[in-house]
């Protein structure tokens, strides 16, 4: 399970969204676990992630693989795992060890530029990394959610439920 933990500006409190079986992004878009519901939308004129009425310019994640998938919905080998990654602002950086950049949300495209190579990403995946996993108790994992963790995307979009983009972004709050 993965849990995203943030710093509120409105009340500098941290708060956090989550446990989720995992999230994905797409474009500005942050969404949870197989309902993807929308929980937090980042705001380039901001610069800052909304989260309900509250905003934060880092949201972080602890133990985590990232997988990428491209508009025509091919996808990259998972990446990772990683101690700890972070978005600040519409960076997404590795934690920690070497603080390094690894993707960056474009505005104009809404799409993730991964800094390695330059190529374009429609959505990423953040995952439970293996070493997460393999503390978890397995018998509590359904099949979906063990094609979700082994970034199984074809089987897993069948199965998509609605999404809910209707979270309000306030204008009066900025980070």
């Amino acid at each position: 399970m993965l849990t995203i933990t943030y710093l509120d500006h409105n009340t500098s409190e941290k708060r956090s969204i989550g446990p989720a079986t995992h999230f994905r992004i797409v474009g500005p878009s942050l969404r949870m676990g197989l309902q993807e519901q929308e929980v937090a939308r980042f705001h380039h004129h901001f610069g800052c992630w909304y989260v309900g009425d509250s905003a934060s310019d880092i949201l972080a994640i602890e133990d985590t693989e990232i997988c990428l998938v491209n508009p025509e919905g091919g996808q990259s080998p998972p990446l990772g795992p990683f101690d700890g990654i972070r978005f600040v602002g519409n960076i997404l950086r590795q934690r920690r060890s070497n603080d390094r950049a690894i993707a960056r949300l474009e505005p104009e495209v809404e799409q993730w530029r991964l800094l390695d190579d330059n190529s374009l990403w429609a959505e990423i995946d953040l995952l439970p990394s293996y070493k997460t996993v393999a503390h978890a108790d397995r018998a509590r994992v359904t099949p979906e959610e063990e094609r979700r963790l082994n970034c199984n995307k074809s089987e897993i979009r069948s199965s998509k439920s609605e999404t809910n983009s209707n979270l309000e972004i306030p204008n009066s709050k900025q980070c």
